[in-house]
């Protein structure tokens, strides 16, 4: 049952089931943050390790390593709240996929698009198509509630876009914020939750008696 918009919540053993990847994801983000600069070029986006050098797990780990420990530890938590507030434990599966789609999103708008980006690293913009891909394919959702989370997406994006990043807060992370990673996550994410939409309402309608 939808309480104002949002899906209920189950049990305990619901909420642990969905949790394990995620606390995975989590130490793992958190252990590569104090590995030391030559892991994060390792693994880091490099557009040209991947078109020349056919490294193209960097696609995947350029997510996982960030610019300092504050800019892990941030990402971290953005994880969590998204994926616990906005009942990526229901379907544990699916919500990696998910995360792992806006992550591969991200990375192909930066090597189709982004020409000029050399290398990238971090969460953040594969966490903004997450959000959307949650909201977007969750039946449960509320109109009202999807249409506001949305809307805040959007807002937020096309902010960093028109005026830049915060200067305050990329000193405190370490480096300069990609917006772009945020728009491709964004783009991702919403294609995932609508597509994902799209397919349950076809099996629905193929398999109500006609």
């Amino acid at each position: 049952m939808a309480v104002g918009g949002v899906p209920a919540r189950t049990g305990a053993a619901e909420l642990a089931r969905g949790a394990g990847w995620v606390a995975a994801v989590s130490v793992i983000v958190l252990i590569l943050s104090v590995a030391g600069d030559s892991v994060r070029q390792w693994l880091r986006y490099d557009r040209q390790a991947v078109l020349a050098g056919g490294e193209m797990w960097r696609l995947l780990t350029a997510h996982w390593v960030h610019m300092s420990p504050l800019h892990a530890l941030l990402n971290v938590f953005g994880l969590n709240i998204i994926h616990f507030g906005f009942d990526g434990w229901r379907t544990p599966k699916r919500a990696f996929a998910a995360l792992i789609g806006c992550q591969l999103g991200v990375s192909a708008g930066l090597l189709a698009v982004s020409s000029q980006v050399s290398w990238y690293v971090g969460l953040s913009g594969a966490l903004h198509g997450y959000l959307l891909a949650l909201v977007l394919a969750q039946p449960g959702f509320g109109r009202l509630w999807r249409g506001a989370v949305v809307a805040g997406v959007i807002l937020k994006v096309g902010r960093e876009v028109l005026q830049g990043p915060s200067p305050e807060l990329e000193a405190a992370l370490g480096g300069h914020i990609l917006v772009m990673a945020h728009v491709y996550g964004a783009l991702s994410g919403a294609l995932l939750g609508t597509g994902a939409r799209l397919v349950k309402r076809l099996r629905h309608c193929t398999e109500t008696p006609g």
